[in-house]
């Protein structure tokens, strides 16, 4: 397998042994900036100089990550990186695209909104607005809708008709700040995960960048009618600027192995990977209060 990462477009290629080809190894794993000492997650900080067990500091990558996640700096820059999109190629290998420095997306030329212009579309009253959303094929014609708001949660809406018709937006029960949904179908082709940031801030209703700090991903077996108890994946570890950039990350899974793809702190692509298995291992936020507790 060769990761081809690609920014609007230009080309680096990295074997899944682990090796870096086409780059200096050096030059792109060097160390990002320096740790600040304490890192909230989840309410509890951690001493980034003795994370509890179940964690593990990478100083390189700038993260505090559950112990099972494994990743490298595939591409760095001084122009802007950002919003990579990721997908495996007829051959098997791992095509990464990501803006460089300000580029756009541009998704089609024209557009039809359902069901309708604002306010008579979708909309919170209280917020006078409803932002992007992420669609999921759930088979056939069905298909769910995620949605991101200030409201504080995901919220959802789904059709049966192929997109024609679609039944009133909810909240869901993932917490989120104002930010885009992050769902994805794992090895099964079935069942849903959603990163999320678990953490919101009424008071900074539209964008907080202290609460897209942290990673955390719940489980659906039911077409995301239902979620599993998040459970956390990773935070950034340095201080400054471009947090929210943990945000856009994308995904897919390649049998039951998960990549993650994350243009991290605005200059660098990050890959991220672990096992569907290792899921279960990551903490909740009740175990790592109680890991916290124990470890004094």
């Amino acid at each position: 397998m060769i990761i081809k990462t690609t920014m609007l477009i230009a080309l680096v290629l990295l074997p899944s042994a682990g090796g870096l080809a086409a780059q200096d190894h050096k030059k792109t794993n060097r160390s990002a900036p320096q740790q600040s000492g304490i890192v909230t997650v989840g309410g509890v900080k951690i001493d980034l100089a003795s994370p509890p067990k179940g964690l593990a500091l990478h100083p390189n990558l700038g993260i505090l990550a559950a112990e099972a996640v494994q990743g490298k700096i595939i591409h760095r820059s001084g122009k802007i990186v950002w919003v990579p999109r990721a997908t495996i190629t007829p051959k098997g290998d791992y095509l990464v695209l990501f803006p460089h420095d300000r580029g756009q997306w541009y998704q089609g030329k024209t557009w039809t909104l359902l069901p309708g212009k604002r306010p008579a579309g979708w909309h919170l009253k209280k917020f006078d607005r409803m932002d992007e959303g992420t669609v999921v094929s759930l088979g056939g014609e069905k298909a769910a809708l995620f949605i991101r708001t200030a409201e504080g949660h995901i919220w959802e809406s789904r059709t049966d008709d192929d997109g024609k018709s679609w039944s009133e937006a909810k909240p869901t029960t993932m917490v989120h700040p104002d930010a885009p949904p992050m769902i994805f179908k794992l090895g099964d082709g079935k069942t849903l995960i959603s990163f999320i940031h678990n953490r919101y801030d009424p008071k900074k209703p539209h964008f907080d960048k202290a609460a897209r700090n942290e990673l955390w991903c719940s489980i659906s077996k039911d077409q995301g009618r239902t979620w599993s108890e998040p459970r956390f994946v990773f935070a950034g570890a340095t201080g400054g600027k471009h947090i929210h950039s943990n945000s856009y990350i994308d995904m897919f899974a390649d049998g039951t192995r998960i990549h993650i793809f994350l243009g991290q702190y605005g200059r660098q692509l990050l890959y991220l990977n672990f096992d569907e298995s290792d899921i279960a291992k990551f903490l909740t936020e009740n175990e790592l209060a109680a890991v916290r507790e124990s470890s004094g």
